[in-house]
């Protein structure tokens, strides 16, 4: 009786790049499964002792940080030889884009970490970074098909405030979902902040929809810091956003204290 084989060398992105720990799977010509084997530390793995006939190789598991080459290959044994067979895989990809919710633009300094959710509820810390005002991209080795990871703002920016979570699934093909739906934006995930918007006004109890000027004017922090300090004019006072910063937990707040030092002419002091 004659026996043939069929090797299975699985590569990366080049042919220079070997890769073990893939799952494939040997079926016969009508799906029966033959052997299910992992590639070795060299990349390959052999099925050996096939009596002739009619057989495909297909991609059951990938290494970590690649995606699934759901690619059959058919194999037709009709002589007592090797039969070589060929897969490439591609690397996962995703991307973080920290953007301002108005200008649809990158901002620097917010703490995001990612997290791999882990039995339902738990979490592992995949990667933890600050933005920079440039797309971070996530090291492919991190990354896993068919699985769920979780982006957390643990920081704002200052004159930011803190944006929600956002689920992320990656699928057996390195397409993402975020929070459930198709991410519309390939493979960058996008997070956005709302800037805080803090507009001081002057007015007298006589005049109250008269802005009135000279007047000092000085803004406290929690800690009772000063953190800015102005006289005001005919136009309420923009707050400069990078002066403050938002809490970090749903349903709480930060507070800030304005204090009059200076009255204009004619007036006294606020309390």
């Amino acid at each position: 009786r004659i026996y043939g084989s069929v090797t299975v060398t699985k590569y990366g992105v080049t042919k220079l790049h070997l890769l073990p720990g893939t799952e494939f799977g040997l079926y016969k010509e009508d799906g029966t499964l033959v052997k299910r084997a992992f590639t070795g530390a060299d990349g390959t793995i052999t099925f050996s002792k096939l009596p002739c006939g009619s057989y495909y190789v297909q991609e059951l598991t990938p290494p970590k940080g690649f995606v699934l080459n759901n690619q059959k290959i058919q194999i037709e044994v009709t002589e007592a030889r090797n039969y070589p067979v060929e897969y490439t895989d591609s690397r996962i990809s995703l991307t973080i884009s920290k953007q301002d919710i108005g200008a649809n633009r990158e901002i620097a300094g917010a703490e995001l970490e990612l997290y791999k959710k882990v039995n339902g509820s738990g979490r592992t810390l995949i990667e933890r970074w600050t933005s920079t005002g440039t797309p971070h991209t996530i090291d492919y080795r991190l990354l896993e098909i068919n699985t769920d990871y979780v982006l957390v703002e643990k920081k704002a920016p200052a004159g930011y405030g803190y944006a929600a979570e956002i689920e992320i699934q990656i699928q057996a093909d390195g397409s993402l979902l975020v929070n459930g739906s198709a991410n519309t934006t390939g493979k960058t995930v996008v997070m956005k902040d709302t800037p805080i918007q803090l507009l001081i006004g002057k007015v007298a109890s006589d005049y109250p929809t008269v802005q009135q000027p000279n007047a000092i004017l000085a803004l406290y922090n929690d800690e009772n810091q000063e953190i800015a300090r102005f006289t005001t004019a005919t136009t309420e006072k923009v707050v400069d956003a990078s002066l403050l910063e938002a809490p970090q937990t749903a349903g709480t707040y930060r507070f800030y204290t304005l204090r009059e030092l200076s009255a204009p002419d004619g007036y006294s002091i606020a309390e």
